[in-house]
Protein backbone atom coordinates (compact mmCIF):
# COMPACT_ATOMS: atom_id res chain seq x y z
CA UNK A 1 0.00 0.00 0.00
CA UNK A 2 1.85 3.06 -1.04
CA UNK A 3 0.59 6.62 0.55
CA UNK A 4 1.27 9.60 0.24
CA UNK A 5 1.67 11.46 3.91
CA UNK A 6 0.09 15.08 4.48
CA UNK A 7 0.71 16.56 7.10
CA UNK A 8 -1.60 19.73 8.00
CA UNK A 9 -2.92 21.53 11.20
CA UNK A 10 -6.61 22.25 12.37
CA UNK A 11 -7.94 25.68 11.27
CA UNK A 12 -4.48 25.98 9.31
CA UNK A 13 -3.67 26.07 5.38
CA UNK A 14 -5.81 23.92 3.15
CA UNK A 15 -4.19 20.40 1.53
CA UNK A 16 -4.71 19.97 -2.38
CA UNK A 17 -6.28 16.83 -3.15
CA UNK A 18 -5.78 15.80 -7.20
CA UNK A 19 -8.84 13.68 -8.63
CA UNK A 20 -12.54 14.51 -10.29
CA UNK A 21 -13.69 17.41 -8.03
CA UNK A 22 -16.69 16.45 -8.22
CA UNK A 23 -16.56 12.87 -6.84
CA UNK A 24 -13.75 13.95 -3.90
CA UNK A 25 -16.47 17.27 -2.96
CA UNK A 26 -19.24 14.23 -2.94
CA UNK A 27 -16.80 12.34 -0.76
CA UNK A 28 -16.09 14.60 1.75
CA UNK A 29 -20.20 15.72 1.74
CA UNK A 30 -20.48 11.92 3.03
CA UNK A 31 -17.60 12.05 5.01
CA UNK A 32 -18.97 16.11 6.90
CA UNK A 33 -22.40 14.68 7.23
CA UNK A 34 -21.33 11.14 8.94
CA UNK A 35 -18.48 12.83 11.54
CA UNK A 36 -20.52 16.14 12.24
CA UNK A 37 -23.45 13.69 13.29
CA UNK A 38 -20.83 11.22 14.98
CA UNK A 39 -19.05 13.71 16.94
CA UNK A 40 -21.33 16.61 17.64
CA UNK A 41 -19.75 19.03 15.39
CA UNK A 42 -21.52 21.79 13.25
CA UNK A 43 -18.36 21.50 10.47
CA UNK A 44 -15.40 19.28 10.06
CA UNK A 45 -13.99 20.00 6.32
CA UNK A 46 -13.98 23.35 4.45
CA UNK A 47 -13.86 21.47 0.64
CA UNK A 48 -13.89 23.73 -2.41
CA UNK A 49 -13.53 22.30 -5.19
CA UNK A 50 -10.12 23.11 -7.79
CA UNK A 51 -9.14 22.49 -11.50
CA UNK A 52 -7.55 19.52 -10.64
CA UNK A 53 -9.25 18.16 -7.28
CA UNK A 54 -10.39 19.58 -3.95
CA UNK A 55 -8.41 22.08 -1.34
CA UNK A 56 -9.51 20.49 2.21
CA UNK A 57 -9.27 22.92 5.56
CA UNK A 58 -9.54 20.76 8.49
CA UNK A 59 -11.89 22.58 11.72
CA UNK A 60 -12.41 21.49 15.05
CA UNK A 61 -10.70 18.34 14.58
CA UNK A 62 -7.80 15.82 14.85
CA UNK A 63 -6.86 12.58 13.58
CA UNK A 64 -6.51 11.03 9.79
CA UNK A 65 -8.00 10.84 6.90
CA UNK A 66 -6.94 8.39 4.07
CA UNK A 67 -8.85 9.41 0.75
CA UNK A 68 -7.56 8.94 -2.69
CA UNK A 69 -4.12 7.33 -2.20
CA UNK A 70 -3.24 10.55 0.17
CA UNK A 71 -3.09 10.25 4.26
CA UNK A 72 -4.26 13.41 5.88
CA UNK A 73 -2.61 13.41 9.45
CA UNK A 74 -4.84 16.34 11.37
CA UNK A 75 -2.47 18.14 14.03
CA UNK A 76 -4.35 19.81 16.97
CA UNK A 77 -3.90 23.62 16.64
CA UNK A 78 -2.22 23.65 19.95
CA UNK A 79 0.48 21.54 19.33
CA UNK A 80 2.54 24.17 16.77
CA UNK A 81 5.37 23.97 14.24
CA UNK A 82 7.96 23.65 17.04
CA UNK A 83 6.19 20.97 18.88
CA UNK A 84 4.60 18.56 16.15
CA UNK A 85 7.13 16.30 16.14
CA UNK A 86 5.72 14.28 18.97
CA UNK A 87 1.94 15.11 18.49
CA UNK A 88 0.91 11.66 18.41
CA UNK A 89 2.83 10.79 21.90
CA UNK A 90 0.64 13.91 23.42
CA UNK A 91 -2.76 13.26 21.87
CA UNK A 92 -2.08 9.51 23.49
CA UNK A 93 -1.39 11.41 26.91
CA UNK A 94 -3.78 13.50 26.70
CA UNK A 95 -6.38 10.16 26.25
CA UNK A 96 -4.76 8.80 28.63
CA UNK A 97 -5.27 11.24 31.29
CA UNK A 98 -8.71 12.31 30.64
CA UNK A 99 -10.52 9.54 28.92
CA UNK A 100 -9.85 5.60 28.91
CA UNK A 101 -7.25 3.32 31.33
CA UNK A 102 -6.49 1.62 27.98
CA UNK A 103 -4.84 5.16 26.27
CA UNK A 104 -2.35 4.64 29.35
CA UNK A 105 -0.82 1.42 27.81
CA UNK A 106 -1.16 3.70 24.29
CA UNK A 107 0.92 6.11 25.49
CA UNK A 108 3.65 4.12 27.65
CA UNK A 109 3.96 2.99 24.23
CA UNK A 110 4.44 5.78 22.23
CA UNK A 111 8.20 6.97 23.31
CA UNK A 112 9.00 3.56 22.08
CA UNK A 113 7.61 2.50 18.51
CA UNK A 114 8.12 4.25 15.58
CA UNK A 115 5.02 5.67 13.69
CA UNK A 116 3.94 7.19 10.70
CA UNK A 117 0.45 8.31 11.87
CA UNK A 118 -1.49 8.10 15.31
CA UNK A 119 -3.79 5.04 14.13
CA UNK A 120 -0.42 3.45 13.87
CA UNK A 121 -0.21 4.03 17.17
CA UNK A 122 -3.44 2.70 18.48
CA UNK A 123 -3.22 -0.12 15.74
CA UNK A 124 -0.18 -1.32 17.27
CA UNK A 125 -1.67 -0.96 20.86
CA UNK A 126 -4.62 -3.20 20.20
CA UNK A 127 -2.78 -5.86 18.44
CA UNK A 128 -0.50 -5.86 21.33
CA UNK A 129 -3.87 -6.69 23.66
CA UNK A 130 -5.30 -9.09 21.26
CA UNK A 131 -2.12 -11.37 20.77
CA UNK A 132 -1.62 -11.37 24.10
CA UNK A 133 -5.22 -12.01 25.76
CA UNK A 134 -5.42 -14.74 22.81
CA UNK A 135 -2.49 -16.43 24.09
CA UNK A 136 -4.65 -17.97 26.81
CA UNK A 137 -7.69 -19.41 24.55
CA UNK A 138 -10.75 -18.30 22.43
CA UNK A 139 -13.22 -15.94 23.81
CA UNK A 140 -16.22 -18.52 24.08
CA UNK A 141 -19.67 -18.36 25.23
CA UNK A 142 -22.63 -20.68 24.88
CA UNK A 143 -24.61 -19.71 22.38
CA UNK A 144 -28.11 -21.20 21.81
CA UNK A 145 -29.63 -22.00 18.56
CA UNK A 146 -32.67 -22.82 17.50
CA UNK A 147 -33.42 -25.26 14.44
CA UNK A 148 -36.10 -27.55 12.73
CA UNK A 149 -34.59 -30.95 11.87
CA UNK A 150 -35.69 -34.58 11.23
CA UNK A 151 -34.47 -35.96 14.82
CA UNK A 152 -34.94 -34.40 18.09
CA UNK A 153 -31.22 -32.85 19.21
CA UNK A 154 -30.46 -30.82 22.34
CA UNK A 155 -34.08 -29.94 23.74
CA UNK A 156 -37.77 -30.29 22.11
CA UNK A 157 -39.60 -27.10 22.04
CA UNK A 158 -42.53 -28.42 22.90
CA UNK A 159 -44.70 -24.76 22.15
CA UNK A 160 -43.52 -25.21 18.35
CA UNK A 161 -44.72 -29.00 18.42
CA UNK A 162 -48.31 -28.13 17.14
CA UNK A 163 -47.42 -25.41 14.55
CA UNK A 164 -44.36 -27.87 13.26
CA UNK A 165 -46.84 -30.82 12.93
CA UNK A 166 -49.37 -28.37 10.60
CA UNK A 167 -45.99 -27.74 8.32
CA UNK A 168 -44.64 -30.62 8.61
CA UNK A 169 -45.12 -33.40 10.78
CA UNK A 170 -41.60 -35.51 10.00
CA UNK A 171 -39.83 -32.74 11.83
CA UNK A 172 -39.14 -31.01 15.08
CA UNK A 173 -38.15 -27.99 16.54
CA UNK A 174 -35.14 -28.74 18.68
CA UNK A 175 -32.47 -25.99 20.97
CA UNK A 176 -29.18 -26.58 21.63
CA UNK A 177 -26.20 -24.84 23.61
CA UNK A 178 -22.95 -24.83 22.03
CA UNK A 179 -19.52 -23.19 22.78
CA UNK A 180 -18.84 -20.52 20.20
CA UNK A 181 -17.33 -17.48 19.52
CA UNK A 182 -19.46 -15.56 17.23
CA UNK A 183 -21.05 -13.72 20.04
CA UNK A 184 -20.97 -10.17 20.30
CA UNK A 185 -17.82 -9.47 22.19
CA UNK A 186 -16.09 -12.18 19.87
CA UNK A 187 -17.57 -10.43 16.36
CA UNK A 188 -16.26 -6.93 17.91
CA UNK A 189 -12.64 -8.28 18.52
CA UNK A 190 -12.58 -9.57 14.84
CA UNK A 191 -14.14 -6.50 13.61
CA UNK A 192 -11.54 -4.64 15.35
CA UNK A 193 -8.88 -6.15 13.97
CA UNK A 194 -10.02 -6.43 10.70
CA UNK A 195 -10.46 -2.01 10.84
CA UNK A 196 -7.47 -1.21 12.59
CA UNK A 197 -5.53 -3.15 9.87
CA UNK A 198 -7.30 -1.37 7.01
CA UNK A 199 -6.23 1.66 9.18
CA UNK A 200 -2.79 1.13 9.86
CA UNK A 201 0.00 2.23 7.37
CA UNK A 202 2.63 -0.41 9.38
CA UNK A 203 2.69 -3.09 6.89
CA UNK A 204 4.23 -5.01 10.12
CA UNK A 205 0.98 -4.24 12.00
CA UNK A 206 -1.19 -4.61 9.11
CA UNK A 207 -0.09 -8.12 8.61
CA UNK A 208 -0.36 -9.54 12.64
CA UNK A 209 -3.96 -7.84 12.68
CA UNK A 210 -5.17 -9.68 9.76
CA UNK A 211 -2.98 -13.19 11.38
CA UNK A 212 -5.02 -11.87 15.09
CA UNK A 213 -8.69 -11.42 12.57
CA UNK A 214 -8.30 -14.95 11.25
CA UNK A 215 -7.71 -16.86 14.72
CA UNK A 216 -11.15 -15.30 15.32
CA UNK A 217 -12.87 -16.44 12.00
CA UNK A 218 -15.78 -18.17 13.59
CA UNK A 219 -16.90 -15.00 15.08
CA UNK A 220 -18.97 -13.25 12.30
CA UNK A 221 -17.19 -9.97 10.89
CA UNK A 222 -20.00 -7.49 11.65
CA UNK A 223 -19.69 -3.82 12.77
CA UNK A 224 -21.32 -3.74 16.26
CA UNK A 225 -23.20 -1.02 17.03
CA UNK A 226 -23.06 1.32 19.91
CA UNK A 227 -25.73 0.35 21.72
CA UNK A 228 -24.05 -3.10 21.66
CA UNK A 229 -20.86 -1.93 22.62
CA UNK A 230 -22.14 0.40 25.62
CA UNK A 231 -24.21 -2.53 26.89
CA UNK A 232 -21.61 -5.04 26.49
CA UNK A 233 -20.66 -7.77 28.77
CA UNK A 234 -17.21 -8.88 29.42
CA UNK A 235 -17.39 -12.28 31.39
CA UNK A 236 -15.03 -12.74 34.47
CA UNK A 237 -13.02 -15.09 32.57
CA UNK A 238 -12.62 -13.06 29.98
CA UNK A 239 -11.35 -9.69 31.59
CA UNK A 240 -7.98 -9.66 29.59
CA UNK A 241 -9.69 -8.31 26.61
CA UNK A 242 -11.20 -5.30 28.59
CA UNK A 243 -8.83 -2.81 27.16
CA UNK A 244 -8.76 -4.61 23.33
CA UNK A 245 -12.82 -4.13 23.96
CA UNK A 246 -12.03 -0.36 25.19
CA UNK A 247 -9.84 0.62 22.25
CA UNK A 248 -12.43 -1.61 19.66
CA UNK A 249 -15.00 0.76 21.13
CA UNK A 250 -13.01 4.19 20.95
CA UNK A 251 -12.76 3.38 17.35
CA UNK A 252 -16.19 2.49 16.67
CA UNK A 253 -16.96 5.89 17.80
CA UNK A 254 -14.53 7.64 15.67
CA UNK A 255 -14.11 6.01 13.18
CA UNK A 256 -15.10 7.27 9.28
CA UNK A 257 -17.61 6.32 6.72
CA UNK A 258 -17.17 3.55 5.24
CA UNK A 259 -16.52 4.91 1.22
CA UNK A 260 -15.15 2.44 -0.82
CA UNK A 261 -15.39 2.58 -4.52
CA UNK A 262 -13.24 1.35 -7.69
CA UNK A 263 -11.09 4.65 -8.03
CA UNK A 264 -12.02 6.56 -4.27
CA UNK A 265 -11.64 5.13 -0.94
CA UNK A 266 -12.10 7.28 2.18
CA UNK A 267 -11.68 6.59 5.49
CA UNK A 268 -10.43 7.31 8.49
CA UNK A 269 -10.67 8.37 12.01
CA UNK A 270 -11.17 11.77 14.42
CA UNK A 271 -11.49 13.13 17.10
CA UNK A 272 -13.42 16.62 18.28
CA UNK A 273 -10.98 18.79 19.77
CA UNK A 274 -13.27 21.14 21.29
CA UNK A 275 -14.60 18.02 23.25
CA UNK A 276 -11.04 16.56 24.02
CA UNK A 277 -9.80 20.11 25.44
CA UNK A 278 -13.03 20.11 27.87
CA UNK A 279 -12.50 16.33 29.04
CA UNK A 280 -8.60 17.20 29.30
CA UNK A 281 -9.31 20.61 31.63
CA UNK A 282 -12.09 17.98 33.47
CA UNK A 283 -9.34 15.58 33.91
CA UNK A 284 -6.52 18.11 35.64
CA UNK A 285 -9.83 19.75 37.44
CA UNK A 286 -10.77 16.54 39.01
CA UNK A 287 -7.10 15.52 39.98
CA UNK A 288 -6.46 18.74 41.58
CA UNK A 289 -10.04 18.30 43.29
CA UNK A 290 -9.43 14.98 44.73
CA UNK A 291 -5.31 15.45 45.77
CA UNK A 292 -6.38 19.26 47.37
CA UNK A 293 -9.80 18.55 48.85
CA UNK A 294 -11.45 20.44 46.65
CA UNK A 295 -15.01 20.11 45.42
CA UNK A 296 -15.36 19.65 41.82
CA UNK A 297 -18.45 19.56 39.42
CA UNK A 298 -18.71 19.00 35.17
CA UNK A 299 -21.43 20.82 33.76
CA UNK A 300 -24.28 21.30 36.95
CA UNK A 301 -27.38 22.27 35.88
CA UNK A 302 -27.14 26.15 37.19
CA UNK A 303 -30.93 28.07 37.39
CA UNK A 304 -30.56 31.71 35.92
CA UNK A 305 -34.31 32.77 36.46
CA UNK A 306 -37.96 31.27 36.85
CA UNK A 307 -39.63 33.72 35.25
CA UNK A 308 -40.94 34.86 32.79
CA UNK A 309 -39.27 31.17 31.81
CA UNK A 310 -37.08 28.57 33.35
CA UNK A 311 -33.71 29.82 32.23
CA UNK A 312 -30.31 26.93 32.82
CA UNK A 313 -27.19 27.53 32.14
CA UNK A 314 -24.46 24.22 31.83
CA UNK A 315 -21.00 25.74 32.74
CA UNK A 316 -18.19 23.00 32.05
CA UNK A 317 -16.25 23.48 35.52
CA UNK A 318 -17.52 24.08 38.84
CA UNK A 319 -14.78 24.21 41.73
CA UNK A 320 -15.19 25.13 45.51
CA UNK A 321 -12.17 25.63 47.62
CA UNK A 322 -11.78 26.64 51.78
CA UNK A 323 -11.38 30.22 50.54
CA UNK A 324 -14.24 30.54 47.73
CA UNK A 325 -15.18 29.21 44.53
CA UNK A 326 -14.73 29.35 41.00
CA UNK A 327 -16.94 29.19 37.68
CA UNK A 328 -15.18 28.02 34.18
CA UNK A 329 -16.13 27.15 30.95
CA UNK A 330 -13.55 25.85 28.42
CA UNK A 331 -13.21 27.69 25.28
CA UNK A 332 -10.72 25.70 22.34
CA UNK A 333 -11.51 28.13 19.51
CA UNK A 334 -10.46 31.77 18.78
CA UNK A 335 -9.97 34.12 15.78
CA UNK A 336 -6.70 34.86 17.05
CA UNK A 337 -4.06 33.21 14.42
CA UNK A 338 -2.67 30.14 15.35
CA UNK A 339 -0.03 29.65 13.40
CA UNK A 340 1.66 32.70 14.20
CA UNK A 341 3.47 32.61 17.68
CA UNK A 342 3.24 36.22 18.45
CA UNK A 343 -0.62 36.15 18.03
CA UNK A 344 -1.65 33.29 20.10
CA UNK A 345 -4.51 33.89 22.44
CA UNK A 346 -4.56 37.78 21.87
CA UNK A 347 -8.12 38.03 20.87
CA UNK A 348 -10.48 38.76 23.58
CA UNK A 349 -13.66 36.63 24.29
CA UNK A 350 -16.52 37.78 22.43
CA UNK A 351 -19.97 38.51 24.90
CA UNK A 352 -21.33 35.05 23.64
CA UNK A 353 -18.29 33.19 24.99
CA UNK A 354 -18.69 35.21 28.29
CA UNK A 355 -22.23 35.13 28.72
CA UNK A 356 -23.11 32.13 29.91
CA UNK A 357 -20.23 32.01 32.63
CA UNK A 358 -20.97 35.21 34.07
CA UNK A 359 -24.38 34.47 34.20
CA UNK A 360 -23.60 30.90 35.78
CA UNK A 361 -21.46 32.83 38.40
CA UNK A 362 -24.12 35.80 39.54
CA UNK A 363 -26.35 32.56 39.77
CA UNK A 364 -24.63 30.60 42.35
CA UNK A 365 -23.27 33.56 43.92
CA UNK A 366 -19.21 32.93 42.67
CA UNK A 367 -17.35 35.86 41.94
CA UNK A 368 -14.57 34.47 40.30
CA UNK A 369 -15.55 33.20 36.63
CA UNK A 370 -12.98 32.08 33.80
CA UNK A 371 -12.30 31.01 30.58
CA UNK A 372 -10.01 28.40 30.00
CA UNK A 373 -7.71 28.60 26.69
CA UNK A 374 -4.89 26.44 25.34
CA UNK A 375 -3.31 29.58 24.95
CA UNK A 376 -2.92 32.75 26.71
CA UNK A 377 -1.44 36.22 25.51
CA UNK A 378 1.28 37.14 27.19
CA UNK A 379 0.27 40.62 28.04
CA UNK A 380 -3.04 39.47 29.12
CA UNK A 381 -3.13 41.89 32.75
CA UNK A 382 -7.07 40.48 33.77
CA UNK A 383 -9.07 40.37 35.37
CA UNK A 384 -12.01 42.10 33.85
CA UNK A 385 -14.98 43.63 36.13
CA UNK A 386 -18.53 43.34 35.45
CA UNK A 387 -20.55 45.11 37.05
CA UNK A 388 -24.13 44.92 37.20
CA UNK A 389 -26.94 44.22 40.04
CA UNK A 390 -25.49 42.21 42.31
CA UNK A 391 -21.68 41.79 43.18
CA UNK A 392 -18.81 42.40 40.61
CA UNK A 393 -17.88 39.85 38.60
CA UNK A 394 -14.11 39.14 38.13
CA UNK A 395 -13.44 37.48 34.80
CA UNK A 396 -10.25 35.77 34.06
CA UNK A 397 -8.70 34.38 31.40
CA UNK A 398 -6.86 30.82 31.97
CA UNK A 399 -4.23 28.92 30.01
CA UNK A 400 -4.55 25.07 30.65
CA UNK A 401 -1.57 24.23 27.62
CA UNK A 402 -2.00 20.85 26.61
CA UNK A 403 0.98 20.72 24.60
CA UNK A 404 3.07 20.64 27.93
CA UNK A 405 1.35 17.95 29.76
CA UNK A 406 2.90 14.71 30.14
CA UNK A 407 1.58 11.87 31.28
CA UNK A 408 4.78 10.60 33.57
CA UNK A 409 4.57 14.11 34.98
CA UNK A 410 0.87 14.56 35.84
CA UNK A 411 1.34 15.76 39.45
CA UNK A 412 3.94 18.42 37.88
CA UNK A 413 1.05 19.67 35.57
CA UNK A 414 -1.27 19.82 38.20
CA UNK A 415 0.77 21.49 40.47
CA UNK A 416 1.56 24.58 38.21
CA UNK A 417 -2.55 24.78 37.30
CA UNK A 418 -3.47 24.77 41.01
CA UNK A 419 -1.20 27.60 42.48
CA UNK A 420 -2.14 29.51 39.31
CA UNK A 421 -6.01 28.80 40.22
CA UNK A 422 -5.66 28.79 44.07
CA UNK A 423 -4.04 32.83 43.31
CA UNK A 424 -7.20 33.88 41.36
CA UNK A 425 -9.75 32.53 43.90
CA UNK A 426 -7.43 34.15 46.79
CA UNK A 427 -7.53 37.79 44.95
Amino acid sequence: MNLKMVLVQEYGDSVQIEGDPGRLVQAFDHAEEHWSARLGTDAVFDVSATAKGVEVRPLGVTGQVTVAGETIEIVPKYLFPEDIDDWHGSIADILAFSQTESFDLVSSASGDRDVSTFVDLLAGAFAEELRDSLQHGLPTEYVRTRETRDTVRGRLVTEELYPQVLKDPTKVVCETDELSVDTVLGQTLRWAAYEYAHLTTDPTVRGELLELETQLSEATRRTPSLAELNRLFIPPQYRRFERAVELATWLRRNEGPTLRESELELRGVLINTHELFQDFVDACLSFIAHTRSWEFDSEPSTHLATSPSKLTAYPDHVIQTADGGMVLDSKYVVSADWSDPESRGEERPNLNEVYQVVAAGRAMEIEEVGLVYPAVAGDYEGPWQLEGSGPTVNLHLIEIDPSRFEFENIEAFTDRTHSALQALIRG
